[in-house]
């Protein structure tokens, strides 16, 4: 038997071992890990029937002169129901608003899920002053709202969207995003 017959076995089993660690640095995952504190904060509900803001069905002739980043079809006006609120500081009435959802990937201000390749939502809330406050996927608004919030109190915050064409649409497409909203204060 030759030295390398004898020795194969060996090279065999321990390349076999050292392969998956060669790989290894390579097979991570991230996960991010989030939490806020706040005094105050209150339920938050909505009006949209079903919860649902639909803006119905658009052809691709319909949107061939539609311009890119311009809205199509209505805007969409709800509210944002406060319910059960706990106490918030004497005459204070700012709000953090808090939208949790996919930022489209052809415009990180705007909603889209994934499969979205022309369409995405742009969300606007309107302060006490009736003035359009941008409301950004996973990002924090802080504005103020017409009623002071009390203890179990209630109160309403406007909300607008929109549907952006962020691409032209030369082929069938579908937007379903959901969005969920927290509602904080100090």
């Amino acid at each position: 038997m030759t030295l390398l017959n004898k020795i194969a076995p060996a090279l065999i089993i321990a390349s076999t071992l050292a392969v998956p660690a060669a790989f290894a640095e390579n097979q991570a995952a991230t996960i991010t890990f989030e939490a806020l504190v706040r005094a105050a904060s209150c339920n938050v509900s909505s009006t949209t029937e079903g919860a649902m803001v639909n803006w119905g069905v658009f052809t691709t002739q319909d949107l061939a002169n539609a311009t890119k980043g311009n809205a199509i079809g209505e805007t969409k006006n709800f509210h944002l129901t406060l319910t059960e609120c706990s106490a918030a500081d004497a005459g204070d009435s700012t709000v953090f608003v808090h939208a949790s959802g996919a930022a489209s990937p052809f415009n990180p201000s705007l909603f889209a899920n994934s499969a979205a390749k022309s369409l995405a939502v742009e969300l606007k809330a309107l302060d006490a002053d009736n003035k359009a406050q941008d409301i950004l996927p996973n990002k924090e608004t802080q504005m103020t709202v017409v009623d002071t919030i009390a203890k179990d109190g209630f109160a309403n915050i406007p909300m607008q969207a929109r549907l952006i064409m962020v691409n032209q649409a030369t082929e069938g497409d579908s937007l379903k995003v959901p969005v969920t909203f927290t509602v904080s204060y100090n």
